[in-house]
């Protein structure tokens, strides 16, 4: 079986029955050594969820498969391409990483709007470019 960490709690006070809140960076550390630890070796995390990808990045994804998501892409952006490559740098500007396992979309219909083929464009050139091996 293959299981993948949710990140959002590193970023955000997440969930229906969470009564914590964010998870602090010293409880994020040892939640990613105990995913480690119990092999598992996929992480989620997304630019919407709060500071959860520079949670990451300072607590280390060394070893990961980081998979990130895109937010809606704002309807006044008319450059796609600038706009994907600047989201996915500064991600992986927080992540501390030099690449992306993957990168997926919080809103896939936006593949079937009116910038849809600008957007798939702009992912397959992320894969092209090496900056992620992956795209969804």
């Amino acid at each position: 079986m293959k299981l993948a960490l949710g990140s959002v709690q590193f970023g955000l006070p997440y969930g229906i029955a969470n009564r914590d809140g964010q998870v602090s960076r010293d409880e994020a550390k040892i939640i990613i050594e105990n995913a480690r630890l119990a092999s598992i070796d996929t992480l989620d995390t997304a630019i919407a969820y709060g500071e959860s990808e520079t949670c990451l990045g300072e607590v280390g994804v060394a070893g990961f498969k980081v998979v990130t998501k895109l937010p809606t892409i704002p309807a006044n952006i008319q450059d796609v391409d600038s706009w994907v490559s600047d989201h996915m740098q500064a991600s992986m500007q927080r992540l501390n990483v030099t690449s992306l396992y993957a990168v997926l979309l919080h809103r896939s219909d936006q593949l079937l709007g009116p910038k849809g083929e600008a957007l798939s464009q702009a992912l397959e050139k992320l894969k092209v470019a090496g900056m992620v091996q992956k795209i969804g």
